[in-house]
């Protein structure tokens, strides 16, 4: 097991020392986020769906888990396979496949600061956006 930290501050935000962080696409804290043989096989995200036991029985088991904040990680897989200019064009069908998996607006709000802290500003104004159409006038 390895623990690694991250700062609260605007300018290294969710960022760590020695940057584990980077590529992992964490917007909430604490991730648990379980390995086997190198690859990323699940994680928890701040906190477990049933218990931290069983979270990580199901995973390390290989059975469908679900974390929380799915809209976040809907987005960051976006993210890693479509060009900015892509996602930009088809904003109002995201909104609608993101309406059932957010449940408030601090989910996408952390993970804009994550990409505007990491220098992903026109990431950042998408998530806003979006947001922004989730959540008017929030």
């Amino acid at each position: 097991m390895e623990i690694v930290t991250v700062s609260n501050a605007d300018s290294l935000y969710k960022q760590s020392p020695g940057h584990e962080e980077r590529g992992r696409d964490i917007f909430r804290v604490p991730d648990f986020i379980v390995f086997q043989k190198g690859r990323e096989i699940g994680r928890i995200v701040e906190s477990p769906v049933t218990s931290l036991e069983k979270d990580l029985l199901s995973i390390v088991s290989g059975e469908p888990y679900t974390p929380h904040y799915q809209g976040g990680a809907l987005l960051a897989d976006i993210f890693r396979r479509e060009k900015v200019e892509k996602v930009k064009k088809h904003l109002p069908e995201l909104t609608e496949r993101l309406r059932p998996l957010v449940s408030s607006s601090g989910e996408l709000s952390s993970y804009a600061r994550v990409l505007q802290a990491s220098g992903q500003q026109e990431k950042a104004e998408i998530v806003r956006d979006l947001n922004g159409r989730l959540f008017p006038g929030k």
